[in-house]
């Protein structure tokens, strides 16, 4: 699979600030805690002091907490702003000693000599990329035997089912007939990529899926943004999210989906 998407690095520099704003909203802290459930329970029967890759991370913030457990990190962005952001938390987490930045993009990999690595972190990146299949295959190479590669993107299905919730009927036809929608956070075109073309994506390497999650889809259902900033609420929601975030048909409707697969 291919598309004409693609996406200047300048982009993520430009709506830094957007980015962090969206992280600190209820919707944004909820994504990164279903998250870091997935992770602590697939890595779980893993020995500490693992190797980890994230690719296309940002300015870390979900790497850097396996940095905080003794884990070693390596953070590929090409977003110096990001990576500038990712190297200050570090310092100020402490753990500034097992996170090393690298400023480039998933085309660079090949030229990197990165090796391989216990866990490989490919988040919200596929779908602003030209080629996602080359850039799948390429972060599966990264992945050691018995390692991990954690793959997330929007859900295009939920963003259907989020213009009906809202009466933007005409919206949700749009999406239905069309390949692409706007990021709000990052005012950038990304192109769909659902679960199902990305498990094809991830059949086409070596590695084996191990998990399917969904992050968000009950959080969506609540029209109204205010009582999600309610800490009861959230905390309630957080709770369901996590215990059904591996469950169909709630994984289904996530905001976005989550793959795990591990090379045997």
């Amino acid at each position: 699979m291919s598309s004409s998407v693609d996406t200047d690095p300048a982009v993520f520099d430009q709506h830094l600030a957007s980015w962090r704003e969206w992280q600190a909203r209820p919707w944004g802290r909820l994504r990164y805690a279903v998250v870091r459930h997935v992770l602590d329970t697939h890595l779980a029967s893993m020995r500490p002091g693992l190797w980890v890759l994230d690719l296309g991370g940002g300015d870390g913030t979900e790497s850097l907490r396996l940095a905080a457990l003794g884990h070693e990190v390596t953070l590929v962005d090409p977003s110096e702003g990001m990576l500038g952001v990712a190297r200050a938390q570090a310092d100020a987490a402490g753990v500034a000693d097992r996170v090393v930045t690298v400023h480039a993009g998933v085309d660079d990999l090949a030229h990197l000599g990165l090796g391989t690595f216990d866990v490989v972190l490919f988040h919200f990146v596929i779908h602003y990329l030209a080629d996602p299949a080359a850039a799948v295959a390429a972060a599966a190479g990264h992945v050691a035997r018995g390692g991990f590669l954690s793959l997330m993107a929007p859900n295009p299905h939920a963003d259907v089912l989020v213009r009906v919730r809202d009466l933007d009927l005409a919206g949700a036809r749009d999406l239905l007939a069309g390949g692409t929608r706007e990021s709000v956070t990052f005012a950038h075109t990304m192109t769909h990529v659902g679960v199902e073309q990305a498990r094809a994506l991830l059949g086409a390497t070596e590695l084996q899926e191990v998990g399917h999650y969904g992050h968000r889809g009950l959080m969506n259902m609540v029209a109204s943004n205010e009582p999600k900033h309610d800490p009861e609420v959230y905390a309630e929601l957080e709770r369901l999210e996590i215990e059904l975030c591996g469950t169909s048909p709630y994984r289904d409707i996530g905001s976005s989906w989550q793959l795990v697969a591990r090379r045997p």
